[in-house]
């Protein structure tokens, strides 16, 4: 496999096979490999595929490196045109975070127990 992966230029090898089809290649090539896939990004150049489909090609991480990014940025903007035109987020305060558990989230009780540790 390794061999018909080298004999084609990456170019043409991507134009030939589907994303998934050449992740199926590289996996079985290095299936004796922990194998980790970063690349799932929302509205790229490829498809998004599933963990099922990744853990069944033999990968063991896999990372949706902008997903929480992507999720974070339309809550702000949404909360901003909300907060425009309202006035106020009384209206959406059910989508938010409530203040005490953004602090547990952020660890703020333990920063204070080292400030005062550490005087």
């Amino acid at each position: 496999m390794l061999n018909d992966i080298a004999s084609v230029s990456n170019h043409e090898w991507a134009k030939r096979r589907s994303k998934k089809e050449r992740l199926y290649t590289i996996a079985s090539a290095l299936s004796n490999s922990d194998l980790r896939f970063n690349h799932n990004i929302e509205g790229g150049r490829t498809s998004i595929l599933s963990l099922e489909e990744l853990r069944e090609m033999g990968f063991i991480s896999v990372g949706y490196v902008l997903s929480g990014l992507f999720a974070s940025a339309k809550a702000l903007a949404d909360t901003c045109a909300y907060l425009l035109e309202h006035g106020d987020t009384t209206g959406i305060r059910g989508k938010m975070m409530t203040f005490d558990e953004f602090n547990e989230i952020i660890g703020l009780e333990e920063k204070h127990m080292l400030d005062e540790q550490l005087g």
